[in-house]
């Protein structure tokens, strides 16, 4: 229960049919050996955050001290000695919440950490060899988790001393996120990371407060949630909710006939605006009541 060790790897699996690229929080505690591992499509803060959410969580417990490397997300400046260093607030406020010490491996210097770096080598030749064949993340995931749970019960004798040493998961929630205000512009869309994401038109012209997931967007304006979008990644997408444009439309229903949120709407929506539309000039009309 005295210290585990954090680290990134990568490794590549087949996800729906395409050869990806995925990033491997691993977490190792020092005594047992016990390893927990969450696959990622990337490596910014809020999955580092996300990683140590679903690590606690599954251990039941927390370490008294964790020991990182120098991950650009989380420090900002390196100073002198393990534990001199310029921190992100999010990391700080997410160690404040599970009341853990960081110690940060001096620059070049693997060593410090070695029974992590080993871990990810460990978890490429033996829970994904061979490459495996998923449909979603999420099924990858169950995958690593049901091999961490093997894991763990080959290790079971010191397992069994080490849960009784980590302290308690605290009670509350801590969002694994990180916050942005977006300006809603005329198209009712916010921008992060060159991407565009809808709103609803009421929020036109304010600012809306973005957390920041892993794999998804909540968008909050006044303190109520509205939307939820999945992440993309990339660049100049645009993701569009077609309840975000229903005042709108009733508003100005010919824009029926042309709106890009109504022109994605799946085949059997198309088929219906061209039947209405050929059959009366005003058929937009009934459009936007379906």
């Amino acid at each position: 229960g005295e210290m585990a060790q954090v680290d990134w790897g990568q490794a590549t699996v087949e996800v729906a049919g395409v050869s990806t690229v995925v990033h491997l929080f691993c977490i190792r505690l020092h005594y047992s050996g016990v390893p927990f591992v969450w696959a990622s499509p990337h490596e910014k803060l809020e999955a580092f955050l996300e990683g140590h959410v679903r690590a606690f969580a599954w251990l039941g417990g927390v370490p008294e001290k964790v020991v990182y490397d120098n991950l650009s997300p989380v420090v900002r400046k390196v100073l002198q000695g393990h534990e001199e260093r310029e921190l992100s607030e999010r990391f700080v406020a997410m160690r404040s919440h599970y009341v853990f010490d960081s110690v940060f491996a001096n620059p070049a210097a693997a060593h410090e950490k070695g029974g992590v770096e080993h871990l990810v080598g460990y978890v490429r030749r033996n829970a994904l060899t061979p490459v495996p064949k998923v449909a979603s993340m999420d099924e990858l995931n169950a995958l690593l988790l049901a091999w961490c749970d093997r894991e763990r019960e080959r290790r079971m004798e010191q397992w069994a001393q080490e849960r009784k040493a980590l302290k308690a998961v605290p009670l509350g929630t801590f969002k694994p996120c990180v916050v942005h205000f977006l300006p809603v512009n005329k198209l009712s869309l916010v921008t992060y990371e060159r991407n565009r994401y809808s709103a609803p038109t009421r929020c036109i012209g304010e600012v809306v407060r973005a957390e920041v997931y892993a794999d998804r967007l909540e968008l909050y304006y006044r303190e109520e949630q509205v939307a939820v979008h999945r992440r993309v990644t990339g660049r100049g997408h645009t993701e569009l909710q077609l309840e975000h444009f229903l005042a709108a439309l009733a508003r100005k229903p010919y824009a029926v006939t042309h709106a890009a949120v109504v022109r994605r709407l799946p085949e059997p929506y198309q088929t219906l605006r061209r039947h209405l539309l050929e059959a009366d000039p005003s058929g937009y009309r009934e459009m936007v009541q379906v």
